[in-house]
């Protein structure tokens, strides 16, 4: 038993989360995710223009961000990397990121960053695996390898 430094009543350890320094936090996870949610309230408008901030400097990094959280939840392979990565490894492979990759067409603000290979398929979420385009091309290839979508398009 232990008892929590917010609400001073004793519960069972499992009622509190690890800590490495003194083996267990020192208010219950109830006070804890209070404390955390009351947080958040406060500071909703400034974090929220924070995240504006950030994702105007780098539009890339949300597409990866969202598309890296589809791929976990359907349990595929999931790499770590930076946008600068990505950039770095399309100028390599001289895929202009700023034109779609299958039809060379101009990115409007609504583009995608599609998976070559479907995650559906066995695809991975890694730059080798990663190209741009428009959305109306990503919806009409949907689950089809970047070969096939080219075979079907010509």
């Amino acid at each position: 038993m232990k008892t929590c430094s917010k609400c001073d009543l004793s519960k069972p350890l499992t009622e509190f989360n690890r800590s490495s320094r003194r083996g267990y936090q020192s208010r219950c996870r109830a006070c804890q995710k209070t404390a955390y949610q009351e947080t958040r309230a406060r500071h909703k408008r400034l974090m929220k223009r924070a995240n504006a901030t950030r994702h105007e400097a780098d539009p890339i990094a949300r597409r990866l961000s969202n598309a890296a959280t589809k791929a976990r939840q359907l349990g595929c392979t999931v790499e770590s990397f930076t946008s600068a990565d990505l950039l770095a490894h399309w100028g390599s492979r001289g895929i202009d990121p700023t034109r779609c990759y299958y039809t060379g067409e101009p990115l409007g603000d609504g583009w995608h960053i599609d998976h070559m290979t479907p995650l559906s398929r066995g695809g991975a979420h890694a730059v080798w695996n990663l190209v741009p385009c428009t959305a109306s091309v990503n919806i009409s290839k949907h689950d089809r390898t970047a070969d096939e979508y080219l075979q079907v398009a010509a």
